[in-house]
């Protein structure tokens, strides 16, 4: 009895190692990879029109790229290599939203996608209209600096304004158009007076003007 009861307890399961490997096989059937194509056409999504010379690709779920190739003057790409399960497929073209797919190859070695790209909306620089003081102002140790700009945004964007005299920042980032510097008598001397003038998506624009600040009144 014993030594039978000794081989029933050294009878394999068979069944737990069947589950044990279809578990360890399906941590890399998405891997698998076969001969697989990948095709289609990308067209601006506003005006329908064929886009050529995008970058199509296709890549691994990390990001890796497997294959690439770019689209031809009637906005179609054909991309063609080895690779499988999960992919990437993702096009990119200066001037347009990037976009990128999930698709899944299984036993599947055709897949066709097309595309409809987004332009990336253009942001118009803040144009500065003008500048006080105007160039070559002259000042009296004491007065008040007056730094007032005119600006304006073809888009409508709120502006911020940021002061300099030299190279030095006298008034950080500020939705206010003017600023008022109280010179004394250790600005004697030469200045270079700078306003910077951005929107809130990056565009910039700068003006600048001398002054020159004196102990008294200079003769004219």
């Amino acid at each position: 009895m014993a030594n039978k009861k000794e081989n029933i307890m050294a009878k394999p399961n068979y069944r737990a190692t069947i589950i044990r490997l279809a578990f360890f096989l399906s941590l890399f059937l998405p891997s698998i990879s076969f001969a697989a194509t990948v095709t289609g056409k990308v067209t601006d999504k506003q005006t329908a029109q064929a886009i050529s010379d995008c970058k199509v690709k296709v890549m691994s779920p990390t990001g890796k790229t497997l294959v690439s190739g770019q689209t031809s003057a009637s906005g179609e790409y054909y991309l063609s290599g080895t690779f499988g399960g999960l992919i990437l497929v993702g096009v990119e073209k200066p001037g347009y939203k990037t976009q990128t797919i999930t698709r899944v190859l299984s036993g599947k070695t055709a897949l066709v996608e097309d595309f409809q790209l987004e332009k990336t909306p253009v942001n118009n620089t803040p144009v500065i209209a003008s500048l006080l003081p105007t160039n070559r102002t002259r000042l009296i140790a004491g007065d008040s600096l007056t730094i007032s700009v005119t600006a304006s945004d073809a888009d409508s964007d709120k502006l911020y304004y940021c002061y300099y005299l030299d190279s030095k920042v006298i008034q950080s980032w500020t939705t206010a158009s003017s600023y008022i510097y109280k010179t004394s008598s250790k600005d004697e001397g030469r200045h270079t007076v700078k306003v910077e003038v951005k929107d809130n998506r990056g565009g910039i624009a700068n003006k600048s003007a001398e002054v020159y600040v004196y102990f008294y009144a200079p003769k004219m």
